[in-house]
């Protein structure tokens, strides 16, 4: 994989964020900016960030950048790094653990509630990203196929979660979908012996029998399938159910 330029790509980004809210407060965007970079696979793990170098390329002070990186620190996707700075930690098997968890009991019951709430919108919507999936693309770097095959997978279960119609369920999944993106990234890149290409596949055909069992509005089915789906999450990596 080529070097990245981490303080090139944040500052690009934050020009974005910059031009789309330009009421936010400054460290609003700084943080959506670099949250952006890590969440969409951008950083890979080990990146190193100086506070100097970032706060010289976005021309701002350090009062607002700090902001921004004490907030990345607590929620988790920063790191202080020993003599300075801050670097993209890796993903550990217990973070993995807690997550792959959590998931299987938010995740599960929006599948339920999508069986029986599912317009023909979602329906169509659920379909695109099978399409998708099924039509993958493979590129000539393991890390941009890791970053399509997130990013759908993402898309895939984020629609399930709309389809669920249910408000808090709906609120709760995007507050966490940052986090959650960017643990998908780092599962693959991270802990996974398995190539690309064989989880690709595997995953393809378990959304397949979920987005069956939503379509024929049978909520046992599509509950069961989504969990069969996360454990098999845990077996790539020799994980007990």
């Amino acid at each position: 994989m080529e070097e990245i330029n981490p303080y090139t790509l944040i500052q690009e980004l934050f020009e974005q964020e910059q031009k789309e809210h330009i009421f936010n407060f400054l460290y609003e965007n700084i943080f959506a900016a670099i949250r952006r970079c890590l969440c969409e696979s951008l950083l890979p793990p080990g990146t190193v960030i100086q506070e100097k170098h970032l706060a010289d390329t976005l021309h701002v002070s350090r009062t607002p950048l700090r902001q921004a990186l004490s907030m990345l620190t607590e929620s988790g996707l920063l790191n202080p790094r020993p003599g300075g700075g801050f670097i993209v930690p890796k993903l550990t098997l217990k973070a993995f653990t807690d997550a792959n968890f959590a998931r299987k009991a938010f995740e599960t019951a929006c599948a339920e509630l999508a069986a029986c709430n599912a317009s023909a919108e979602d329906l169509s919507h659920l379909k695109k990203q099978l399409i998708r999936m099924q039509n993958f693309k493979f590129a000539t770097t393991e890390y941009e196929n890791i970053r399509t095959f997130a990013e759908i997978d993402m898309n895939f279960h984020t629609q399930i979660c709309l389809a669920s119609k249910n408000d808090y369920l709906i609120k709760a999944y995007q507050e966490l979908k940052p986090h959650l993106m960017h643990m998908r990234y780092q599962t693959v890149y991270e802990l996974s012996p398995v190539p690309t290409k064989l989880i690709v596949t595997s995953v393809r055909d378990e959304h397949l029998t979920i987005y069956m069992a939503i379509r024929n509005k049978d909520p046992e089915f599509a509950y069961a399938a989504t969990r069969i789906h996360l454990n098999n999450c845990r077996s790539v990596w020799g994980l007990s159910q």
